[in-house]
């Protein structure tokens, strides 16, 4: 395993090496013109992506990923409250090793990510969903971004993945906070998410 912030790493002879690659709260424009098309050919053809909360923001400025490897456009986050508790709604699919051991539902505080469109629209498989009820969506902060309040209503996907080509790509939004990792059940989460985007499993 490696862990680098170094994008240098982005050209196909480096890429090579690894199975998966992982984006943990990676936001911002992070590659250049060449990189992003090394990690493009990286994708299509066979490699694997984990994508994890900030990695789904809409500050890559790369029509690509955000169309073709998250697959939904992100709006905003609650900002009064920023971070609320939630209920997550595991939903019916048997491409992870242990699927049946996440929880069926899963109770949950987050920065609560709203997208223009559920993914589910353009082909991906969800895993989970948020229970929108009782909760505050909306986006508007101290007067501003009043075109922010509205939520995604009864179809509110939080984790999907999906198959690219050759290649595959996993996205869960949650994740904001350091302490989440220590969760068993995200553990668990990003661990088959791991196993699956790197064919590291027999199942799939």
């Amino acid at each position: 395993m490696v862990v680098s912030d170094d994008s240098r790493l982005y050209h196909l002879d480096s890429l090579r090496q690894f199975d998966v690659v992982i984006w943990n709260n990676v936001t911002g424009k992070s590659l250049n013109a060449a990189q992003q098309n090394a990690f493009r050919t990286f994708l299509e053809n066979g490699g694997g992506f984990v994508g994890i909360h900030g990695a789904g923001d809409s500050t890559q400025e790369w029509d690509w990923y955000e169309q073709k490897v998250i697959r939904a456009s992100f709006s905003h986050h609650p900002m009064e409250p920023q971070f609320q508790t939630g209920i997550l709604t595991r939903e019916g699919s048997h491409d992870f090793h242990q699927f049946n051991h996440l929880p069926k539902q899963w109770k949950w505080e987050e920065e609560w990510y709203v997208f223009y469109e559920s993914p589910r629209q353009k082909g991906s498989t969800i895993l989970y969903t948020l229970d929108e009820t009782g909760m505050v969506m909306k986006g508007e902060h101290e007067g501003k971004w009043k075109d922010k309040n509205w939520g995604m209503g009864k179809d509110h996907p939080i984790v999907w993945y999906h198959s690219l080509k050759k290649g595959k790509a996993f996205y869960t939004a949650l994740g904001h906070k350091g302490i989440y990792y220590s969760d068993p059940h995200f553990q668990q989460l990003i661990v088959e998410a791991i196993a699956w985007a790197g064919n590291f499993n027999k199942q799939t």
